[in-house]
Formats: C-alpha cells, sequence, structure tokens
C-alpha cells in the first residue's frame, strides 16, 4: 500500500502497481470543481469521488434519506459498470443492497451492493460516503468505492477495507 499524492489535503493509501486515472468533474449544484481517482488492477476497482458542497451540508441527511442518498450512488457506479450503448442495448442494472450502517453523527454511511446486469458476472461493491473539509476549510462530500466481482470480493474484502479505513481527511 502507498500513499497518493494526488490527493492535497486528503489521504488514502492504495495498493501499489495499480494504475491510476484521474478526472475533474463539474456538477451544475457547485460552483468548484470535484474530482476523481480510480486505482484499478484486472477486475478489481477503488474510486475515490470528491464533491465540495455547501457549508450548511453538515450531515448526510442534509441531502435526504441515507439510503435514498446511498442508491443514487450506486446507480452511478451501475451506469458506468453497464454504461448504455444504443447499438447494443443491456439489460436493466438489477442492484441488491446487503449492508448499510451510518455513523451516529450520520457524517459518515457504509453500503455494500450487489450488481446484476443480465448474463454478465455479478458484481460486488462496497461505498463509503462521508463529509469533511480540507485544510482550506472548503467542505465536501467524499465517497470511496470498491468493486469487484462477486466472486473475488472475499478474496479482496481486506485490502479493500485497509484502504477505506485510511481515507483521511489531513486537517482532522
Amino acid at each position: 500500500m502507498e500513499k497518493d499524492p494526488a490527493l492535497p489535503g486528503f489521504g488514502i493509501l492504495r495498493p501499489s502497481g495499480w494504475t491510476m486515472e484521474e478526472r475533474t468533474i463539474k456538477q451544475n449544484l457547485w460552483s468548484d470543481y470535484g474530482k476523481t481517482l480510480r486505482f484499478s488492477k484486472g477486475n478489481l476497482s477503488i474510486e475515490v469521488g470528491l464533491e465540495p458542497i455547501d457549508k450548511s451540508k453538515t450531515k448526510l441527511s442534509d441531502f435526504g434519506n441515507p439510503g435514498d442518498f446511498a442508491k443514487v450512488f450506486a446507480n452511478s457506479a451501475a451506469r458506468i459498470a453497464a454504461a448504455p450503448n444504443p447499438g447494443d442495448p443491456s439489460p436493466i442494472p438489477k442492484i441488491t443492497p446487503l449492508k448499510m450502517d451510518a455513523a451516529q453523527d450520520l457524517k459518515r454511511f457504509l453500503a455494500q451492493y450487489r450488481l446484476e446486469v443480465g448474463e454478465r458476472v455479478p458484481l460486488l461493491f462496497e461505498q463509503l460516503f462521508g463529509l469533511g473539509s480540507d485544510s482550506e476549510k472548503k467542505n465536501y462530500l467524499y465517497s470511496i468505492t470498491a468493486m469487484s466481482p462477486e466472486s473475488e470480493f472475499d478474496i479482496n474484502k481486506e485490502l479493500f477495507a485497509d484502504c477505506l479505513k485510511s481515507f483521511k481527511m489531513l486537517n482532522q
């Protein structure tokens, strides 16, 4: 595991030797740009998303019901895993929630889902959502998503858990 330098103000350990892709994202709701980092190796991936948010958002329930909020992220991951293709339409992804745990203060939320798309190999993904601020006191919604084929999830569960646990806002 190694610390990733592409996240100033934040820290995460990532598996050594995994490739990294970085994207800047712009949401219509915020004036600042967000960022995603995706680490991958073979069928395994870990994605970190950082979205700037308004200072009035102090807990995840400010975005709605935590379960509904997590489902939006699950649907987003489903679109990435089974992107629409007009030339070869995919079946509608089926998302089954497996586990959901929220911190007492509703600033962190962990969800696990099973994703099925037609005859493709089912995927499991675990997502950690939270709120925090960087050294400049900008507030962020963050998500860390670990994804793999269902058959490979248990053998990589500890690796994924270590990455999820390692994510920190460096000013906190």
